[in-house]
């Protein structure tokens, strides 16, 4: 059905928690893919990206993510556009992306107003 997710099994090797609805990233460096941080720029290659939290995880803890299916994602300061690909932006967050400009993680199921509510379905392909 459209609702099959895969899941990733991951751990948070940063210093800080990484909130729900973020994308990780393996740690820069690092050669396990499963231990992983929150994106700090756009410049992040979106060949580390591992998937998009479920819920926080905290500092030191595993948890589990989105790599592939519909997954709540959060908006970067501007709206995402219904029916759009999507890229990633600093901090974890996703926003409309340009197919041969952007590498695109996924895309919307919805538009996702900022000004209103800052997530919204979104489908994800990290595999």
């Amino acid at each position: 059905t459209g609702d099959r997710r895969i899941l990733r099994g991951v751990r948070n090797t940063s210093s800080s928690s990484i909130p729900a609805n973020r994308l990780v990233f393996t740690d820069l460096g690092k050669t396990n893919i499963d231990h992983v941080e929150k994106g700090t720029g756009t410049t992040t290659p979106v060949t580390r990206t591992r998937g998009m939290t479920i819920a926080a995880i905290p500092a030191g803890h595993c948890g589990f993510v989105v790599c592939q299916g519909p997954v709540t994602g959060e908006a970067a300061g501007s709206n995402v556009t219904a029916d759009t690909a999507l890229t990633q932006d600093s901090g974890g967050l996703v926003k409309d992306g340009t197919i041969g400009t952007h590498a695109i993680i996924g895309s919307s199921f919805e538009l996702i107003n900022v000004g209103v509510l800052t997530t919204g379905k979104i489908y994800i392909d990290v595999l």
